[in-house]
Order: C-alpha cells, then structure tokens, then sequence
C-alpha cells in the first residue's frame, strides 16, 4: 500500500519485471496511478494467462519499483505450466 501524505495530488509510476534464472526479461510492465491527496493506493499485479504461457518451468526473480525506487526482490519457482 502507498501513501500520499500531502496536500496535493501525485502521480505515482510503478514499473514490474519478472526475470529468468539466467536473467532475461520474461515479463515487464510500467503504468501511472494518481493519488488523491491524503490518500491510499491499493493495486493488485497479476500476470495475465496469455503471459503466463510463455513461463517455462524455473526460478525466477519478480522486481518491482515505485518513482525508480526499487523494492525488495522476491524469487518464485514455476513447477508445472
């Protein structure tokens, strides 16, 4: 969740990418979102079925950052497709 702690509205860039075990981009996303001030944004990131498809099995690493401010990495593993 994100907070706008501000009197004015803000327009928030957040960007995802989902990489191989040998560090390829498998899936990459980058949208805008407006914040109200003195508000909370909720957004929910999926990868929909037809990108899903292209995920063989494997590890892979999930990066996600808000104004170019990285986040922690989280790591998944595909078993079955």
């Amino acid at each position: 969740m994100l907070k706008n702690n501000t009197s004015y509205s803000k327009k928030v860039n957040i960007g995802w990418c989902i990489y191989d075990a040998k560090g390829n981009t498998v899936f990459k996303r980058n949208f805008n979102k407006d914040m109200k001030p003195y508000s909370s944004l909720n957004t929910d990131l999926y990868v929909s079925e037809n990108d899903f498809k292209r995920f063989k099995p494997g590890k892979y690493n999930s990066q996600i950052w808000v104004d170019n401010a990285k986040l922690p990495n989280k790591q998944f593993t595909v078993t079955y497709n």
